[in-house]
Order: C-alpha cells, then structure tokens, then sequence
C-alpha cells in the first residue's frame, strides 16, 4: 500500500493499489470487493452528513428558540419593572401582560425542546443505522475473506502436492537419463563393449562347415536297421548290393566297389530301368521301406531312449 496513516475515505479505497504476489489474492476480487466497500463507506458518510445538517439545523432552530426565549424573558422583565410607572388612567392590568409573558416564553422552551428532541432522536437513529450497516458490511467482507483463505488455502496444499509429485518425477526421469548417458558415454569410450564375444576366425568358420556336413543329425538312432521284412520281399533275386538303409532322413546306398557315386548318378540318369521305365523294383521297394519307417510306431524301441 502507498500510503499506510492515510485516511480511509472512497477516494483512497478506489485508487488504492497493492503489490502483486504469485500467491494472493485475485486481484479482480480485490477490486471489486474495494469498490463495493467504497460505495458503502460513501453511502455511509452521506447519511452521516445528513444527520449532522439536521442536528445543525436544530441546534440553530433551539438556539433561535432559546434567544426568542430570552428576548420574551427580557420583555417580561421590562413590564413588570414597569408597572408602577404606568400612568393611572390606563385600563392595562400588569398581571395581564406578565401572564401573557409567561405564556409566550412556555411556549417557546416547548418549540425549542421538541426541536431538540427531534433533532436527537434523529440522529440517533441515523447513526444506528449506519452503525448496524457498517457491522454487516464488516462481518460479510469478513467471512468473504475467511473463505477466499480457505480456498487458497485448499489451493495452496494442491499446489504443493503436484509440485511435490512433479519434483519426484522429474528425480526419476533425471536419474534414468544420467543412467543412460552414462552407459552411451561408456560405449562411446570403449566401442569394444558392445561386443557378445570374439568373433569366430575364416579357419575356425570353416571346421564348423565340415562338422556340419559328416556329423549325422543328434535326433535319430545311430544304428541303422533294415526296414523291409519278409512280407514285402519279391520273388525274384535281390540285386547284389547291400540293402538300402535310413541314416537321418537321408537314403544312403552303398558304394559299389570299383564305381563312384558321380558315375552311378550319371548312369541312372542316362539310362531307364528294363521294360522302359525310369523307376524299377529297387525304387518300389525302397519307397514302400520309406513308407513304413514314417508309419511305424517307435514308443516301444529302447535305441531311441524313450
């Protein structure tokens, strides 16, 4: 506030001005709660100054009453004084004009104190009246403000939470970044930390190609067994070469000693089988032993550990 000892009139509560801070009050309510304070206080002296021109007003008429009053009094006075200096043919009674006197100067103290009372008794009743206003006045403006500091009050600790909450959630998002700029930075110092492992060599690379290509498959038997029984012999004679068996899920024929495998594989391709057909007996049988091998029920056979 401007001034601190200045005088409260309507004047100053409408050019009145405060500081503004973060957490005050609304300064539109303030505003307008001053002006309706203003208007009341206007309104108040008004009235006020109305009954101090009445009282002023019977005071001057009492005054007037009382001087009348006197000047009756001071008659009064010259008449009686002057009753034995009257001259004896007159037909005036001194007791008549005293008595009249008397009735005038009763009179006027009657006006004047009715006009008193009046002017009492209306300002009396003025000023309970702006008495009675200006306590609601005060007591509504009062629980006003009460309220107002509840509610920033209310606002206040909401306020806190949040900021209390955001602060937390800004800890944790500042420490998982920290987190992650530390582990970039260790990278970004040290490449070789991104390795799993040493990487395998050409020689080492190509070993695990051959393992690859000998090594018979982990989930079958080793040992192989013949898969075509005697139901499914022909009657003619089996041909001289062993017979056919199952390694993995390859079909595997046995060499013939003095030929190679590229030779066979040519020969079959260059040359059907007698009668003109591609595929003879042989392929029969061996396509009927692949059928029953994918048909046969394996539970029971201890080779395959179950």
């Amino acid at each position: 506030m401007e001034e601190k000892n200045a005088q409260a009139t309507p004047q100053l509560l409408t050019d009145i001005q405060f500081k503004v801070s973060r957490k005050g009050y609304d300064p539109g309510e303030v505003d307008a709660f001053l002006e309706r304070l203003s208007a009341a206080v206007t309104q108040m002296q008004d009235r006020l100054r109305q009954a101090s021109a009445t009282a002023q007003d019977a005071e001057r008429r009492a005054s007037e009453a009382v001087r009348e009053a006197q000047i009756l009094q001071t008659r009064v006075d010259e008449l009686e004084s002057g009753v034995v200096f009257a001259s004896a043919g007159e037909d005036v009674s001194p007791e008549f004009e005293a008595e009249q006197a008397s009735s005038v100067l009763a009179m006027a103290k009657r006006t004047a104190d009715a006009v008193m009372n009046d002017a009492r008794t209306n300002a009396a009743a003025l000023l309970s009246e702006a008495e009675t206003e200006a306590a609601n006045i005060l007591r509504d403006a009062k629980e006003k403000a009460i309220a107002a500091v509840g509610d920033l009050d209310a606002t206040r600790q909401e306020l806190s939470a949040d900021a209390a909450a955001l602060a937390a959630f800004m800890d944790e998002q500042r420490a998982s970044l920290s987190a992650g700029l530390s582990r970039i930075q260790h990278v970004l110092d040290d490449p070789s930390a991104l390795r799993v492992g040493v990487p395998p060599t050409i020689q080492e690379l190509a070993a695990l190609e051959g393992d690859a290509t000998v090594a018979p498959s982990s989930d079958f038997p080793i040992n192989s067994t013949t898969v075509i029984d005697d139901a499914t012999a022909v009657d003619e004679e089996p041909p001289a070469t062993a017979p056919v068996r199952i390694v993995g899920l390859e079909e595997i024929d046995p060499p013939v000693p003095g030929v190679s495998a590229g030779a066979e594989a040519s020969d079959a391709d260059a040359e059907p089988n007698e009668g003109g057909q591609l595929f003879g007996a042989k392929d029969d049988e061996v396509d009927e032993a692949m059928r029953k091998f994918f048909d046969a029920n394996f539970d029971d056979d201890d080779r395959f550990g179950r």
